[in-house]
């Protein structure tokens, strides 16, 4: 999850790919209950979604993490704006999303009143040449966030940053923000999202942070159920006619860790440097994971 801007511009994973070998290995048992409760979860978000348009085709891409606008305080917000619509003219640009998050970091009110005033502010007034103005939050927000921007903004947009397929985050809200977003004239993007491994017990602010959760991802054990979320996420987005669609962790469609009992007790931020660096020689030889693959088999050839 991130705050701030998102530079959402208009990528397409790489065609031309070498054949890499599979990666997947055997779940671990400390694992077990939690990786077939996210199957289940899947499978049913899966049947739920409709049938994809396989006339439609939206577009697919991945996190420019460079351009994230999780930055620090290096620039005022409404000038980054200001020169990102100026300089680079995206496609896509989304103003603010996971209202929790910024509150979180800021410690700042960030209710649904406020967070629409704040949308109001950065989205007044700009000069937005071809790019489509937007702002959203996580799906595990209460929906008002979502029902306010449709009705109260003039983004172009509702953004989604689609994590944790716990509860109904993943089967039932993206069905309601599609709903909304069609009611209220707006088009819809998912900005973020990559499959949370959490149990429900493990999320809110008795469970465990989100950097020990991202942590996990890096396992290659993982791979079917990420490849899984991908599909899921492509369905939903040729039947509801999402016009840009991302994933998070590039590194993962290139490169995991094959789990060890002494590595599932490293620290969160070694275990993200680890699948980063699983990740770099194959993104050089351009060879990707099952996970990359499966991507690609996803986004050019529709079923």
């Amino acid at each position: 999850m991130r705050i701030g801007i998102n530079l959402l511009l208009a990528m397409t994973l790489i065609a031309c790919v070498s054949p890499s070998g599979a990666q997947e290995a055997a779940v671990p048992k400390l694992y077990h209950d939690l990786y077939q409760s996210l199957d289940a979860k899947l499978t049913l978000a899966a049947k739920g979604f409709g049938k994809a348009d396989t006339a439609y085709q939206p577009t697919f891409g991945v996190e420019l993490t460079a351009a994230n606008g999780n930055r620090g305080p290096q620039r005022q917000k409404r000038e980054m704006i200001e020169i990102a619509l100026r300089e680079l003219q995206p496609d896509f640009l989304t103003v603010a999303n996971e209202p929790d998050t910024s509150a979180m970091n800021t410690s700042l009110d960030f209710s649904s009143d406020h967070f629409v005033q704040y949308v109001q502010a950065f989205t007044k007034g700009l000069t937005r040449g071809k790019t489509k103005i937007g702002a959203g939050a996580g799906t595990w927000s209460p929906l008002t966030y979502w029902t306010r921007l449709a009705k109260e903004t003039d983004v172009d947009y509702l953004d989604m940053h689609i994590y944790p397929v716990n509860l109904d985050f993943f089967t039932r809200r993206p069905l309601e923000v599609a709903d909304l977003a069609a009611k209220n004239g707006k088009s819809l993007v998912i900005g973020e999202s990559w499959l949370y491994k959490s149990r429900d017990g493990e999320l809110g602010q008795q469970g465990l942070s989100y950097v020990e959760l991202y942590s996990r991802d890096v396992f290659s054990f993982w791979a079917p159920l990420d490849s899984k979320f991908i599909g899921d996420l492509v369905q939903y987005s040729r039947a509801h006619h999402v016009e840009y669609m991302s994933l998070f962790w590039v590194q993962y469609l290139f490169g995991y860790v094959d789990y060890t009992p002494a590595l599932a007790k490293a620290a969160p931020g070694k275990l993200q440097q680890l699948g980063v660096l699983s990740a770099v020689g194959n993104i050089v030889a351009k060879k990707p994971s099952s996970t990359g693959k499966a991507y690609q088999r996803y986004i050019t050839a529709p079923q």
